[in-house]
Parts: structure tokens; C-alpha cells; sequence
């Protein structure tokens, strides 16, 4: 018996961490972790994440000495200006997503509504009544 995981938001994807620091590396890394279905490959691709992750480390800390050793006075508005452009990304990611939700939603109650308030007119239009007198005939 194999569950299915729950399906992914696209607001849930968004990482707002900077792809040169620890947690940002980590976690564009880790995704490849949701590639595998079976246990062992679940299993492969965690041991092979761990060592991506820490060979990314090396990188990062490679960057930061370089880039705030020596260009500090360039680097920290960049990174501060970049980080607010990915947080604006995802808020508006996740306010589409809450807009389509709310008109489907709405979509779906007027169409219950109109429904429900033209089925009681069909209905009595359509059902002839038993106890009626026959129309009259243009020969009596």
C-alpha cells in the first residue's frame, strides 16, 4: 500500500534564502530528495544531498570570505535588496494562490445558487397537474 504525498502548493517551493548562504544551498539541495519514490532511493539521494550540501558549504564559505572580506561594501546592500525582491516573489505567489481559491470557490456557490433557484421553476413548469379539467375543444 503506497500513500501518496499531499500535492505541493507552488508558494511551498519558493525558498527565500539566498543561494549562496548555508540554509539556501541546503535547501535547493535537498529537493532532489522528492525525486525518489522507493525506500532505497530515498536513501541514495539523502546520502548524495548530504555530500552536495557539504560540498556546497566549502563554496559558500569560500564566498563570503571573498566577497564580504574584500567587498563588503558591496555585497551586504546587494544581498539585503535581493532577499526582499524573493520575500515580495512569494507573498505574491501565495496572494494568486488565495485569489484563485476564493473565485473558485465563489464560481462554485453561484452555481449552486442558480441551481437551486431554477430547479423549483423547471419543475413546476414541467409536472401537469393530475386533478385538471381537460382544455376546452373549439367543437363544444
Amino acid at each position: 500500500m503506497s500513500t501518496q504525498p499531499p500535492t505541493r502548493l507552488a508558494s511551498e517551493d519558493v525558498i527565500i534564502n539566498a543561494p549562496m548562504s548555508y540554509a539556501g544551498s541546503a535547501q535547493r539541495i535537498m529537493r532532489l530528495r522528492r525525486l525518489a519514490h522507493a525506500r532505497w532511493a530515498v536513501a541514495l539521494l539523502t546520502i548524495l544531498a548530504v555530500t552536495l550540501v557539504l560540498t556546497a558549504w566549502v563554496v559558500v564559505t569560500g564566498w563570503y570570505v571573498i566577497s564580504f572580506g574584500l567587498l563588503w561594501i558591496v555585497t551586504v546592500p546587494y544581498r539585503l535588496l535581493r532577499r526582499g525582491s524573493r520575500k515580495r516573489k512569494a507573498e505574491a505567489l501565495r496572494h494568486r494562490e488565495l485569489m484563485d481559491t476564493i473565485q473558485g470557490a465563489a464560481a462554485g456557490s453561484a452555481a449552486a445558487i442558480v441551481t437551486s433557484t431554477a430547479a423549483p421553476e423547471l419543475s413546476v413548469a414541467e409536472t401537469p397537474a393530475i386533478d385538471a379539467p381537460a382544455p376546452p375543444t373549439l367543437t363544444e
